[in-house]
């Protein structure tokens, strides 16, 4: 089982051409790079002490801290993503609430912590110094969100096995992305579906060059074999052709997959604190 199996949150990052970025071309830096299994077990193990900074010292760490890339080699190049340990914040808040309950994490984290941490990857202003301000990474909930899925949406598209971790071009996600506005917007479904697909369209509008590449986390391994992009391809083609018949029995498919994935997420991390 992979480093990412003990994450319970999704997450989706954006790799860019390495030379976006001084350093990130040098031998040293691929090479650590392209390890990601030990790149991610170190990340996950640092979770909880990053969350517990605080704001002082997050800001202090960031600006001294020498910047790690993640590296993918697509069509003979080399392309690169910045770790940005801010971004998993959010959702390692989320499993410590989880665990410990709101009391006791009030106690633990502050608010001027949490805040700080969405100021490094929001605020262009923040004086950063090397540290890379735009997002390279999202994490999400337990259950992938749609908006994430909809990048691989395709009628043909093979099952997904554990890891769960899937990756394509910039270009084709886009292409997917506007799809799936255009038949969600014309189906005059609920419109938060449509601001996060138009949120993620955004963010991965100015890098048409890169790569995105989505980790199902601890999901893969408790749902095993995955069809929701096939679902999801289905469903945007069912809604172009005005099938609504055949995108509900889709999305059915789809909402019943990932039911039971909060309620076990939820169990490992209450386990957790338990044993």
């Amino acid at each position: 089982m992979t480093p990412g199996a003990r994450r319970t949150y999704s997450v989706v990052r954006l790799y860019v051409p390495a030379e976006s970025f001084p350093g990130a071309t040098l031998i040293d830096a691929i090479s650590t790079g392209l390890d990601h299994d030990a790149l991610e077990a170190e990340a996950v193990r640092q979770e909880l002490p990053e969350l517990l900074k605080s704001a002082s010292e997050r800001r202090a760490d960031r600006l001294s801290r020498p910047t790690v890339y993640r590296a993918i080699i697509e069509n003979q190049r080399v392309y690169v993503s910045p770790e940005q340990p801010e971004a998993r914040i959010p959702e390692t808040a989320r499993a410590l609430v989880d665990s410990v309950g709101e009391l006791l994490f009030a106690s633990l984290v502050s608010r001027e912590s949490i805040e700080e941490a969405a100021d490094a990857l929001n605020d262009d202003e923040s004086g950063l110094a090397r540290f890379p301000t735009a997002r390279y990474m999202w994490a999400g909930s337990a259950c992938v969100p749609i908006s994430w899925l909809i990048m691989f949406a395709d009628e043909a598209a093979p099952a997904v096995s554990p890891p769960g971790v899937l990756r394509v071009d910039v270009g084709t996600a886009l292409s997917r992305l506007r799809s799936a506005i255009t038949a969600i917007g014309g189906a005059a479904l609920p419109t938060a579906i449509l601001r996060e697909l138009s949120l993620t369209e955004s963010w991965l509008t100015p890098h048409a060059e890169g790569f995105v590449e989505l980790d199902y986390g601890a999901a893969a391994w408790i749902i095993g074999t995955d069809d929701s992009p096939r679902d999801l391809g289905v469903i945007v083609e069912a809604l172009f052709d005005g099938d609504t018949a055949t995108a509900a029995l889709a999305y059915r498919r789809f909402a019943a997959r990932w039911a039971g994935v909060r309620s076990a997420v939820l169990e490992m991390n209450t386990s957790e604190t338990t044993d």
